[in-house]
């Protein structure tokens, strides 16, 4: 399932820039020789990037993220397709847009073939594929998961797998936000100290259930440019790159991205004057704090609209409401821009 977060997604633009294109050698362990190599030179990810947030996250688990979590899950999990700037669908771990055109839409919307691009890992360094796909459908429908289908992948009847990287779904009907926003979470189909091979339930229950397996540290089946790597409750969680990461780069460029707990939200943009942290965003309703620090601060306000749609009870939000990206000059340098920061705080 598409997962929703606010403006704070930021995070997952910060993995690729300051970075080239894919050319980078993912780090290699001899039990996951076979995969195919998508990089011959890894990135060196520098510097560090914090950010404040007047919650602190007791879970960062997808299935039980609740509003003080969101922030850091676009950082540590990758979807099959996600929302450009403009309110385009890209792909992101899937390899192109599913169309009657190329053959990815049959049946008159009821058969949506979706193509993974080669390669990509999960943070212990196995390889992604479609058994994944297939696996997590039966994950995300199961009641422990929550179930995480809900309203969004209950539209697929089934999922057949063509090889390791095309899922072909079976839909009830056809369904128009199908690759945005109906598309079942991708989980290992094993993963040590959670479930064993294509143990659904297991996985369900460890995922929705189990309060211990928090994805609070980096021994988590995670897929996205990075990982929590330590965590002092009440103070700060830092997250580093993830060693096999290569969908959309060939590693993240910031080697340390840092959330600290502002425990006063109206100090949050306060830490940024001082120097305390570098980014933040806020919604219209904050603009009378904000105006406090104007000489001090860089504000980029970016409009959005939001679009819906309402067909079968299925609403499906596009864009945000109006927000303000803003920091402290330090961001600058690491090559991330206004617009690049205005540009992936509104998915």
């Amino acid at each position: 399932m598409q997962r929703e977060y606010g403006p704070v997604s930021v995070l997952c633009a910060l993995a690729i820039m300051g970075s080239g294109l894919l050319s980078a050698a993912p780090v290699r362990a001899a039990a996951h020789h076979a995969i195919p190599v998508r990089c011959t030179k890894r990135n060196v990810a520098t510097g560090t990037v914090s950010f404040p947030y007047w919650r602190f996250p007791g879970n960062l688990s997808p299935y039980r993220y609740s509003g003080e979590d969101f922030v850091l899950l676009p950082a540590m999990f990758d979807d099959l397709f996600d929302w450009d700037k403009n309110g385009k669908l890209v792909p992101v771990m899937a390899s192109q847009i599913p169309t009657r055109a190329n053959g990815g839409v049959r049946d008159g919307g009821k058969t949506v073939i979706i193509h993974l691009r080669v390669g990509l890992r999960w943070s212990n360094g196995s390889q992604i594929t479609s058994a994944n796909i297939k696996f997590g459908l039966k994950v995300d429908k199961l009641p422990a998961s929550g179930p995480n289908c809900l309203g969004t992948c209950n539209v697929i009847h089934g999922v057949d797998t063509r090889g390791p990287y095309t899922a072909v779904f079976h839909l009830n009907r056809p369904f128009a936000p199908f690759a945005a926003e109906a598309l079942p979470t991708l989980w290992p189909t094993s993963w040590p100290g959670g479930w064993k091979r294509g143990d659904a339930k297991a996985a369900a229950r460890k995922i929705g259930l189990d309060k211990s397996f928090n994805f609070l540290s980096s021994h988590y089946p995670t897929n996205g440019p990075y990982q929590v790597a330590k965590v002092v409750k009440g103070k700060y969680i830092e997250l580093r790159p993830m060693r096999f990461y290569s969908t959309l780069s060939c590693g993240a460029a910031i080697a340390h991205l840092v959330m600290r707990y502002v425990p006063d939200e109206t100090n949050v943009y306060g830490t940024l004057v001082t120097g305390k942290t570098d980014f933040t965003y806020a919604p219209p309703t904050d603009l009378g704090l904000i105006q406090q620090h104007l000489g001090s601060l860089h504000l980029d306000i970016q409009p959005a609209l939001q679009v819906q749609v309402n067909k079968n009870a299925d609403w499906i939000p596009l864009y945000y409401h109006p927000f303000v990206a803003i920091d402290n000059g330090r961001i600058a340098n690491f090559s991330i821009s206004s617009s690049t920061i205005a540009q992936w705080g509104v998915q």
